[in-house]
């Protein structure tokens, strides 16, 4: 009986998890639109470059130019409880690109707007870094990568 009252929280627990996560997630989604748009914008060649302007200046929300991701890392820490603060500490030797790349799919961008971002030239190149970055998660062990492969991986929850 125990068990199964276990169970059933633990399923709650994970439930709760993911509309979290979602909820979490859809605060960018506007910024993920825009971005899409310019994309498409910049494709076609249109003449004027006015809304890839007007995005570059709403990405700076999370891009935070050159030298950093904005505000984008104090909200994912205030949500998650630290949980940039922690990733850094169990992986000391992150890279900035692999840093920015757990930030961008943490907000639930897509891969092809994100390896644009970080400067990479395809998404095979940002899957790589990804598989890479989710293995040295896994050797954390559970303890430590469930909520890092959650933010990672949006299915993972």
């Amino acid at each position: 009986m125990q068990r199964m009252k276990i169970r059933h929280l633990e399923e709650i627990n994970c439930k709760m998890k993911e509309r979290d996560l979602l909820l979490f997630r859809s605060q960018f989604s506007d910024i993920s639109l825009l971005l899409h748009n310019r994309t498409f914008s910049l494709s076609r060649s249109h003449p004027e470059e006015y809304l890839a302007q007007k995005v570059d200046i709403m990405l700076e929300r999370i891009t935070g130019g050159s030298d950093g991701l904005g505000e984008l890392v104090n909200c994912i820490n205030k949500h998650f409880d630290n949980v940039l603060v922690r990733l850094k500490d169990d992986i000391p030797n992150m890279t900035t690109v692999d840093f920015k790349m757990f930030c961008y799919y943490c907000i639930g961008l897509l891969p092809e707007q994100i390896y644009p971002l970080l400067g990479l030239n395809n998404a095979s190149t940002l899957y790589l870094r990804k598989k890479r970055l989710s293995d040295k998660i896994k050797a954390l062990g559970p303890d430590h990568s469930d909520l890092y492969l959650a933010l990672l991986n949006p299915c993972h929850v």
